[in-house]
């Protein structure tokens, strides 16, 4: 098997491997009808090509000619290539769609948007113009709509000047995310020895076996038990969307109303249901990730609706109201802060002398990589150059860096919770434009930057598909593989913005000829928030003075919203105070960030699958030891691949169904 990880056969199959992740998830969300080809930071697609790769095809090409396989690098360098760019195409199909859709609905229907501005207060060439160069054309944006144009009345050349204003900004804030990664690697790695759950699994299915052809892990009786076990019982479930009645339906979830014994858990009281401690969903790959975490990441994990729910029935009996989820939004953004400054606090051994440095470069006090060194100045000069942007398009100096700030920060916790819990979907769940208005007040921030933050808040904050997470996994593959980070991150970096270009492409290819529809529901409530902050702005007479001030003249007119920083205050010290007692105790059994869990998705639908999988961790150390907790692991490999190769089943028949009858396929209700 080669050595060399970067080789013709990478170039090759990486080539093909990547344009695959960059334009199949479009084309099956808008042909297929099937969405989430790319969902959370262990996406369906890199991972079954990767299995493909590293099972069938070497396994085949192997026995022929063993010249032909692909060594465990270069299956590292291709998989992590496909992991840098496995956000390029959620953020891209949100981003066109709020590029057309709420301008086009802005300039022809919704009077109050156009009355507050929307679209408008922002530099026209971040947006496409119509074909005769007037705000609204035909095909751009009638035709985005309504699909139906040939390849050749696609109007890409109106989209040039937006692409021209958004890659330049998406790649300074790659540079500035992939530099982040660089700094925290090695104190998470190595500092902190974090597990890395997701890029265990991964690394666990590229390694190769020197003996024969395949990977190793390929070759082991556990992993197929595993793996055939949750395929079957998937794959029934599929089979019952084809021939409903027909076949058995497993189980995989259940619902306990505990509301009927406990009427106080109920939405007519407590509303602490909203937890979900009622729903009790089986996810085999869910169960498999909590073997690999620590104890109490997993228990904690597990708790969150138990404690959730005695959380909101604590919350009602001591205020007689329910515990608001918009609270509980504000709640987690403060947790979000305090773990934030807890990251900072417990690598400020390491950090700041990094930082030191690439600011004074004459210091010698300690012996520092250069490597490191040159990535914090590269995060810096990206984070300068993210405000500077930002500036530009509008917002306030002071402004533009708390947002940037804030912003950073979402990436930050978001990265390190996959990276210490193996979550594979996780999303901030709290609102920064939100945040950001209830602690300075509308008119502190301005009415560009609330139109713009609510333009964009779902691409760039909260969404299961944030960048830096994928960039943390890929360090770490390629670090477990012995493989250059530098010589990754340079060629990352071109492939980042080569693949930009060929995402946009087959974007608005895909959705020109297939048609995009309007605005969802939730998508139109999160601009209306935005354009009425604006309107109030106006009604209340403080337009002409927020848009008339300048620099810290902006102070005075911040008026911070009591309950939100009272929740956010709440949320920041129960982190604080928590990670002070795990600190202070040793046995202390729970990790803080169940705090900042609680009331989202991965707390409601993932609680009972991390408090199996903590249960049953538990019984294999207590009567195997740690011998058969390391057997047992191919078999919990085989769960998670189990269920992620079961859902690539579904993409892969529905592509061929398609092919063959033009028809989609039927999608899970």
């Amino acid at each position: 098997m080669a050595t060399r990880e970067f080789t013709i056969k990478t170039a090759v199959t990486g080539l093909i491997s990547l344009l695959i992740v960059c334009a199949f998830p479009t084309y099956s969300d808008l042909v297929l009808k099937i969405p989430n080809a790319i969902e959370g930071y262990l996406p369906v697609v890199p991972l079954f090509l990767m299995v493909m790769m590293s099972c069938a095809w070497n396994m085949i090409a192997g026995r022929v000619n063993r010249s032909l396989a692909l060594s465990g690098r270069e299956l590292a360098v291709i998989f992590c290539f496909m992991l840098m760019v496995s956000w390029i195409p959620g953020l891209q199909g949100s981003l066109v769609r709020h590029l057309i859709l709420p301008r086009y609905e802005e300039m022809t229907s919704n009077v109050p948007w156009k009355e507050a501005g929307l679209t408008a207060r922002l530099p026209a060439g971040l947006f496409p113009a119509g074909e005769t160069g007037s705000v609204i054309g035909e095909k751009v944006h009638f035709g985005f709509i309504q699909g139906g144009l040939t390849l050749g009345k696609i109007p890409f050349a109106e989209w040039v000047t937006p692409l021209l204003h958004w890659i330049p900004l998406l790649i300074v804030l790659c540079l500035c995310l992939l530099a982040l990664s660089f700094l925290v690697h090695r104190q998470w790695a190595y500092h902190e020895q974090l597990r890395y759950p997701l890029a265990s699994v991964a690394d666990a299915l590229l390694r190769q076996d020197d003996t024969r052809p395949g990977g190793r892990i390929y070759h082991n009786k556990l992993f197929w038990w595993g793996f055939l076990l949750v395929f079957f019982l998937n794959l029934l479930g599929y089979l019952n969307m084809w021939f409903p009645g027909k076949l058995p339906q497993p189980a995989l979830g259940y619902s306990l109303y505990w509301w009927n014994v406990l009427p106080i858990i109920g939405p007519d009281q407590s509303n602490a249901s909203m937890f979900c401690l009622h729903w009790m969903s089986i996810s085999f790959a869910i169960i498999g990730i909590a073997y690999f975490v620590p104890s109490d990441v997993s228990l904690a994990v597990g708790l969150t609706a138990p404690l959730g729910t005695l959380v909101g029935i604590q919350y009602y009996l001591a205020t007689g109201a329910p515990l608001a989820s918009s609270d509980l939004d504000v709640f987690r953004s403060g947790g979000f802060i305090a773990f934030g400054l807890i990251l900072m606090y417990t690598g400020r051994t390491y950090y700041f002398p990094v930082l030191w440095r690439a600011i004074v470069p004459v210091s010698r006090k300690v012996l520092i990589d250069p490597g490191e060194v040159w990535a914090a100045r590269v995060f810096l000069a990206g984070y300068i150059c993210l405000i500077i942007i930002f500036k530009v398009i509008g917002f306030a100096f002071l402004v533009a860096w708390i947002y940037v700030t804030f912003l950073l920060l979402v990436f930050l916790v978001v990265t390190r919770l996959v990276c210490e819990t193996g979550v594979p979907t996780i999303a901030p769940s709290w609102s920064l434009p939100g945040l950001m208005t209830g602690l300075f007040g509308p008119a502190a921030i301005g009415a560009v930057p609330l139109v713009f933050m609510s333009l964009l808040s779902r691409t760039m904050a909260d969404s299961t598909q944030l960048i830096m997470p994928y960039m943390a996994t890929s360090l770490k593959i390629l670090d477990d593989n012995k493989i250059k980070l530098r010589r990754f991150a340079y060629a990352s970096i071109g492939v980042i913005a080569i693949m930009l270009i060929a995402g946009f492409i087959a974007t608005l290819t895909i959705s020109y000829t297939n048609g995009q529809g309007n605005l969802s529901n939730e998508e139109r409530g999160v601009l209306q928030k935005g354009a009425s902050e604006v309107l109030n702005l106006k009604d209340l007479g403080k337009m002409e003075v927020s848009e008339a001030a300048r620099g810290f003249d902006r102070l005075p007119l911040m008026r911070a919203d009591g309950r939100t920083v009272g929740w956010v205050l709440v949320g920041l010290a129960s982190v604080l105070v928590t990670y002070g007692l795990r600190f202070r105790f040793a046995k202390w059994p729970l990790h803080p960030l169940f705090l900042i869990l609680l009331g989202t998705t991965v707390g409601m639908y993932s609680w009972f699958g991390f408090l199996l999988g903590w249960g049953i961790k538990n019984l294999v150390v207590k009567f195997g030891g740690g011998g058969m907790y390391n057997s047992m692991k191919p078999l919990f490999i085989g769960f998670i691949v189990g269920e992620f190769m079961a859902m690539a089943m579904g993409f892969v028949v529905g592509f061929i169904y398609y092919q063959i009858t033009g028809a989609t396929p039927p999608v899970a209700p």
